[in-house]
C-alpha cells in the first residue's frame, strides 16, 4: 500500500467517525436560569402631550459564565409597545473581557407616568430572566446610556 492509499483510508475512517458520533438535542442540553433586577436611570423630557424619556443610565449584567457556553435574555418586568405604556428594551453586547452582558432601560412610559415624574432623575427596577448553558454569577451595575 503506497503513503496515498494509507492516507486516503485514515479520511475515510475519520470520515466514518464523524458520522457516528451521536448529537446530543438542543431539547435535552442543559441550562441554568437567574432572574436578576438591574435599574435603570430616565430623565423626562419634553412638555404635556408630547413627553418622552431621555436615559441617563442603562442597568447591565455582566454575565461571569464558570465555563464557556451561551446565554439568552429575556424581560420579565411588563413592557408593551412603543407608545403603548411602559417599554423595555434589551441587548445583549460582551465586555473589554470577553464576559456576555445584558443591557436594558425602558425607552417609553406613559404620559401619565411622566406627569408624575416631575423633571428630576427617577430610577427604575428592572427584571430580566437570563438562561445560560453553564453556571454563571451575574455582576450589576448602572453604566452611562451609550
Amino acid at each position: 500500500m503506497t503513503n496515498f492509499d494509507a492516507r486516503i483510508k485514515r479520511i475515510e475512517q475519520e470520515i466514518t467517525d464523524l458520522k457516528s458520533i451521536s448529537r446530543k438535542a438542543t431539547s435535552v442540553l442543559t441550562t441554568t436560569a437567574q432572574d436578576i433586577t438591574l435599574t435603570t436611570t430616565i430623565q423626562r423630557q419634553g412638555s404635556p402631550g408630547s413627553y418622552y424619556a431621555q436615559t441617563i443610565n442603562d442597568g447591565v449584567a455582566e454575565i461571569i459564565m464558570d465555563e464557556p457556553g451561551f446565554i439568552s435574555a429575556t424581560a420579565t418586568t411588563p413592557g408593551g409597545p412603543r407608545g403603548t405604556g411602559r417599554g423595555l428594551e434589551i441587548w445583549q453586547t460582551s465586555t473589554e473581557s470577553g464576559n456576555p452582558c445584558v443591557r436594558a432601560t425602558y425607552w417609553r412610559l406613559s404620559d401619565a407616568d411622566y406627569a408624575s415624574m416631575g423633571s428630576s432623575p427617577v430610577q427604575f427596577s428592572l427584571t430580566i430572566r437570563v438562561i445560560a448553558t453553564a453556571s454563571f454569577t451575574a455582576v450589576t451595575r448602572e453604566e452611562p446610556h451609550a
